[in-house]
């Protein structure tokens, strides 16, 4: 029997999948049909909302049954469950990263354009540069993430194991 918890937590869960989903979507789509509107801030923005788009298709899928598995890390055993295991813990992360790197740049955008007004920083104002250092550099910072997770095939569980050296000690 699903407790009264695990439903209310499952609405609010697809509910904001579905508007996640259409509010990025219809962003990106608004950005990509008016050109007009294109800019270094559209540009972070679409780049925010690709981020959170893979949230909402990889992420919370795999929340909403975990709610219903009991923690468990849902039918996948063996070697598909440690890809999916390894494979969405750093999905989630990556695009945390990538949204905080692109909140970051544009905060620099503006900072620069207050203090230094007549100094602009062109390489960095091109988003055709920007958008692939910032996931480059959010690949390279949580691809620790691959390393650390674990499934564990005795508790079917996902969890961080921290002992990644050889002379590490259980």
């Amino acid at each position: 029997m699903i407790s009264t918890e695990v439903t209310v937590l499952t609405v609010v869960y697809v509910v904001t999948m579905l508007v996640a989903f259409i509010g990025n979507t219809l962003l990106i789509y608004i950005v990509w049909k008016k050109p007009d509107v294109r800019s270094l801030t559209s540009a972070m923005f679409v780049n925010m909302a690709a981020a959170d788009l893979l949230v909402t298709l990889v992420v919370m899928p795999y929340s909403v049954a975990h709610l219903h598995t009991g923690g468990e890390w849902l039918i996948v055993k063996g070697l598909a469950g440690e890809i999916t295991c390894r494979a969405v813990f750093f999905v989630g992360m990556l695009s945390i990263t990538a949204s905080i790197l692109c909140l970051t740049s544009m905060a620099l955008d503006r900072c620069v354009a207050v203090v230094y007004p007549l100094r602009r920083l062109q390489w960095f104002r091109k988003p055709k540069f920007l958008v692939p250092l910032i996931w480059i550099l959010s690949s390279a910072l949580m691809s620790i993430c691959l390393v650390i997770t674990d499934f564990n095939p005795e508790t079917a569980m996902c969890e961080y194991n921290f002992r990644i050296l050889p002379g590490d000690v259980p």
